[in-house]
């Protein structure tokens, strides 16, 4: 079971990477490090923004280790997923921000 500690540290990361993805400025999220609860094959996530016809989603490509899926979340759902993905089945997360003029 997770402490405090490590549940109110992923819960800032989580508000930190929607507020990145809600002002426009979140490239890439990626979920590594699988552990013993992650599917037996699966190598890491990477979550990047799409716009789709029904509006902005977060794409999560799951890299298996001889194939790939890709699963499309509306924002809600995803920070739920995330939540869930990092509470149990990964250990790492890193996300990249785009930046804005140089």
């Amino acid at each position: 079971m997770p402490s405090k500690l490590a549940s109110d540290t992923v819960s800032q990361w989580l508000e930190l990477l929607f507020a990145a993805f809600q002002s426009g400025h979140l490239h890439k999220c990626t979920l590594s490090k699988p552990g013993p609860e992650a599917a037996a094959d699966l190598k890491n996530i990477y979550i990047r923004p799409v716009m789709l016809k029904k509006g902005l989603h977060l794409a999560f490509n799951y890299r298996y280790a001889t194939r790939d899926e890709v699963h499309n979340f509306l924002p809600n759902a995803a920070r739920t997923l995330l939540s869930e993905l990092l509470d149990k089945q990964f250990l790492n997360a890193t996300a990249l921000r785009a930046c804005s003029g140089i």
